[in-house]
């Protein structure tokens, strides 16, 4: 019998209990509503200082920033917990059995998880040829989350599908 590597289902409402205030929390800080901001101090393996400008004695300076190997830095609590807890939360519900786990689920969860990774690329590919700016920064780190985000939705959406052709049939 092969080993599955899914976690028990009660963990599928674990990670919602954990992702559902997060990502409000997410969706405030990014709509600059006025939101619990405190910076802590944590290990950085490379921290990239900005670059500055400046004028000394009549004349202009530029620096590029220095790279910074190991060392503490003060990092905002939202840029870093965060995120975390959003991952650990839909890998959760990703990646959980269902009450029954049979081989059909197991096929529908395969061709959900490619589809979600193709469609991700995708828009990925798309995101890199037509977003600029800033605006490429905000692209790239929902990036992060979206493929998990695609793949509970193709999960859910065909499993619906599935159950609801088995109610036809009987």
């Amino acid at each position: 019998m092969k080993k599955s590597y899914l976690f028990p289902n009660y963990f599928k409402k674990i990670g919602y209990c954990i992702v559902i205030p997060f990502i409000v929390i997410l969706i405030l800080n990014a709509s600059n509503v006025p939101h619990l901001n405190f910076d802590f101090k944590t290990f950085g393996v490379l921290v990239h200082t900005l670059p500055t400008f400046g004028s000394e004695n009549g004349e202009i300076s530029f620096s590029l920033g220095k790279t910074i190997w190991f060392t503490m830095v003060s990092t905002d609590f939202q840029a870093t917990i965060v995120p975390i807890f959003i991952i650990i939360g839909l890998l959760l519900i990703a990646f959980s059995k269902e009450k029954i786990e049979d081989e059909m689920i197991v096929k529908i969860r395969e061709q959900s998880l490619i589809w979600a990774v193709l469609v991700n690329f995708i828009i990925l590919i798309l995101g890199i040829l037509f977003v600029f700016g800033f605006s490429y920064l905000y692209f790239l780190s929902l990036q992060i989350f979206f493929v998990l985000i695609l793949f509970i939705a193709k999960f859910n959406f065909e499993l619906y599908r599935f159950k609801k052709s088995m109610k036809y049939e009987e």
